[in-house]
């Protein structure tokens, strides 16, 4: 898992994209669960629900733009980032924090370039029912 998602959220989805677009099989099995104690957690327990939406937030954008190398769908992206900035001031707060990892992130996005076996359209296209 890559720490670059600390403290939480997205980092599963991060693994299982970049395993499936270096050309690797994602397997499902619908008889393994995991079971949660039924206490409040560490997260939710020290943070609050506005902080942890912020966080996932800022998560899902660095995963777009860690791994999401199609340059129209990033372009698609980029427009949809723009007027999410237009119509949602409070959203500002979540971009900036992710920009913040911009250089990391350029860095991150080359070695996804370079290691990718699939486009992202075509593993998309997995999904398309």
């Amino acid at each position: 898992m890559d720490q670059f998602f600390d403290p939480y959220y997205e980092e599963d989805t991060d693994l299982g994209y970049r395993a499936t677009k270096r050309g690797y099989k994602n397997l499902w099995v619908k008889e393994c669960k995991v079971v949660l104690p039924l206490e409040k957690g560490v997260i939710e327990e020290n943070i609050s629900m506005a902080k942890f939406s912020r966080i996932a937030q800022r998560n899902q954008l660095l995963f777009i733009w860690k791994n999401i190398t199609s340059e129209k769908l990033f372009s698609e992206h980029k427009m949809a980032l723009a007027k999410m900035l237009l119509i949602n001031p409070k959203y500002w707060s979540v971009f900036l924090s992710a920009y913040k990892k911009w250089a990391e992130v350029q860095k991150k996005r080359e070695v996804e370039k370079k290691e990718s076996k699939l486009t992202d359209e075509e593993i998309l296209r997995m999904f398309d029912t």
